[in-house]
């Protein structure tokens, strides 16, 4: 026999001495990974189902806020010169517009 095929029968032979630890721990890797593989399907499932009733809130909130929308436009559009007078409310006699021409104050130290 050649050195590689003595190699070969000593790694054999020190494998079979060692079978039962071997298989144990093969065992032990799949019961590993099983239970991970269950864990992970499960919060898969967690979270889309998560994800359903936070879709579900999301859309009556928008319903909410698009009947609150269309509420909003309805008082907007109700509002007219005769339901400003009656709240108070008084036309503009004198208009005042400020000037283009704007004059900057220039400091030359630095005061406050």
């Amino acid at each position: 026999m050649t050195q590689a095929a003595h190699a070969i029968a000593y790694n054999v032979s020190k494998a079979l001495r060692y079978r039962e630890r071997i298989v144990f721990s093969l065992i032990a890797l799949v019961f590993v990974f099983a239970s991970a593989y269950v864990y992970f399907v499960r919060q898969a499932i967690v979270n889309v189902v998560t994800r359903g009733a936070i879709v579900k809130a999301m859309q009556v909130k928008n319903a909410h806020a698009a009947a609150l929308e269309n509420q909003y436009f309805a008082l907007k559009n109700s509002i007219n010169l005769d339901t400003a007078a009656s709240m108070g409310f008084s036309p503009v006699v004198v208009t005042a517009f400020i000037p283009a021409q704007t004059s900057v104050a220039i400091s030359s130290h630095n005061e406050i």
